[in-house]
C-alpha cells in the first residue's frame, strides 16, 4: 500500500540473558521513529465549520442506522492517523522474548531503527516481530542477521542516532506490511469524510476533505455499513477539486477522486445516480453518513440515515447572509436533524438521486443554523467532463 509507515517491533531473543555491558537506556530519553499523516483543520471563521470533525475523521444528528445494501453508493474516505507517539519500552535481564524498540520495515529485507536501541549488540540478540498490533505477542517474528549504525553516530550527543537492521530471511509479504499499517499502533486508517460512488473509477466527495493531500495520503473503504470495518479498501490514484473551489467561501466545494483499480459492483456497492437539473428534487432529502450523532458527541458506529427538509432559497440566505451562501450552495436540516462533523463530503439524496455534497454549517441541528450543501446540479457539466459521468 503507498503512503504509509510499516513499523515492527525489537526484541531481545528468547532465553538470552543481557549482560551488565549491555547499557540500560530510561525508557523517557528516547523516542522511536514514527511516520504519521496528520489531518489539519483549517477554519474560515467562527460562523463557517466544515463537517468533519478536529481530528481525521466526522454521525448524522437525529439519524437511524442505515444499511449498505440500501445505499450501496457510500463511501468512507479515509487517512493514516498517529496513534502512540512514545513505542520504546526496554527491559534488560529477561529470559522471554520482550519488546525493546520500534522500527520500521523499509524493505522486504531492512528495518530502520535508532542506533541507540541496537549499541553494543550483536545481530544475534535481536529478534524482529511484524503484523501484530499487541505488544509481544502474535504476528511474525524474524532473525536479525546484521546492524549497521551510522558511522557518524555519537553516543554521547545522539547525533546521526540511525541504524539499519537486515533481518536473515526475506519473507515479510504484502499481508504483512498491510496488518503493520493498520494495526501496529503507529498508524491506522481512520474515517475522515463521506463521499459517493458515481462509477467503477470515480468518487465525488467536498473538496475541504482533500484539501492539501496527495492521492497517496487517502483511502476510500466501500461496500460496509460500519465505520473503519469490512468492506474493500481502495488506493486513490488521483484527486481532481474544482478549479473554482474557495476554502475561504466554501463555494464550489466539490472535488474528484479515481480510485486506483475499478471497483467492482455488488448489491453492497452500486453507483449513485447525480441530479442533472440545477433545482433540487422534493421537498426532503436523505443525508448519510458516519459522523458526530450529536454537537461534539461521538462518531457513529453504524452508517446513519436522516430525512432533512430542503429549505427555500430565501430561507437559507436570510438565516447566514446572501454574500455567504452562494449559487453552488443549498440549506437543508431542522433543530435536531442535520448532518454534522465527519459527515462532510457524504450525499444527500432525494428521489434516488444525489443532490448535494455536505459541506459545512454551524454546529449541529442548532435553532436558526441548517446544514449547507454544494449543489451537485449547479456543478454537473464539470463533473462530467472531468470524469466522464
Amino acid at each position: 500500500m503507498v503512503g504509509y509507515s510499516d513499523t515492527v517491533t525489537i526484541m531481545y531473543k528468547l532465553g538470552q540473558s543481557v549482560g551488565a555491558e549491555k547499557r540500560t537506556v530510561a525508557v523517557n530519553m528516547w523516542y522511536s521513529f514514527l511516520l504519521a499523516v496528520s489531518f489539519l483543520v483549517f477554519s474560515s471563521g467562527a460562523l463557517k465549520q466544515h463537517k468533519h470533525p478536529q481530528q481525521v475523521t466526522s454521525p448524522i444528528l437525529g439519524g437511524v442506522n442505515a444499511r449498505i445494501q440500501k445505499f450501496p453508493y457510500q463511501v468512507s474516505l479515509a487517512t493514516f492517523e498517529e496513534d502512540e507517539k512514545i513505542l520504546l519500552a526496554l527491559f534488560q535481564g529477561v529470559q522471554t522474548t520482550s519488546h525493546m524498540c520500534g522500527g520500521s520495515i523499509i524493505s522486504a529485507d531492512w528495518v530502520l531503527t535508532a542506533a541507540h536501541c541496537v549499541y553494543m549488540y550483536d545481530p544475534s540478540d535481536l529478534l524482529v516481530r511484524v503484523g501484530t498490533s499487541v505488544r509481544d505477542e502474535g504476528g511474525h517474528v524474524h532473525e536479525v542477521s546484521d546492524i549497521i549504525m551510522h558511522p557518524n553516530y555519537d553516543y554521547v550527543t545522539s547525533d546521526c542516532d540511525i541504524a539499519l537492521l537486515k533481518v536473515s530471511l526475506a519473507t515479510f509479504e504484502e499481508d504483512e506490511k498491510i496488518l503493520l499499517a493498520l494495526f501496529q499502533g503507529v498508524q491506522t486508517t481512520s474515517h475522515m469524510c463521506g463521499g459517493s460512488i458515481i462509477s467503477a473509477d470515480w468518487v465525488l466527495t467536498a473538496a475541504h476533505c482533500v484539501y492539501m493531500y496527495d492521492p497517496s495520503d487517502l483511502l476510500v473503504r466501500v461496500g460496509t455499513s460500519v465505520r473503519d470495518e469490512g468492506g474493500h479498501v481502495h488506493e486513490v490514484s488521483d484527486i481532481i477539486m474544482h478549479p473554482n473551489y474557495d476554502y475561504v467561501t466554501s463555494d464550489c466545494d466539490i472535488a474528484l477522486l479515481k480510485v486506483s483499480e475499478p471497483l467492482i459492483f455488488s448489491d453492497k456497492v452500486k453507483p449513485v445516480k447525480l441530479n442533472k437539473k440545477k433545482f433540487l428534487l422534493g421537498r426532503s432529502a436523505v443525508v448519510l453518513g458516519w459522523g458526530h450523532t450529536k454537537e461534539d458527541g461521538e462518531m457513529a458506529h453504524t452508517l446513519q440515515k436522516v430525512q432533512v427538509p430542503l429549505l427555500p432559497r430565501f430561507e437559507c440566505e436570510w438565516l447566514y447572509a446572501p454574500n455567504v451562501i452562494t449559487a453552488n450552495m443549498f440549506c437543508a436540516g431542522i433543530v435536531g436533524q442535520d448532518s454534522c462533523q465527519g459527515d462532510s463530503g457524504g450525499p444527500i439524496v432525494s428521489h434516488g438521486h444525489q443532490i448535494g455534497v455536505v459541506s459545512w454549517g454551524t454546529g449541529c441541528g442548532r435553532i436558526g443554523f441548517p446544514g449547507v450543501y454544494t449543489n451537485v446540479g449547479k456543478l454537473r457539466h464539470w463533473i462530467l467532463q472531468t470524469s466522464g459521468v
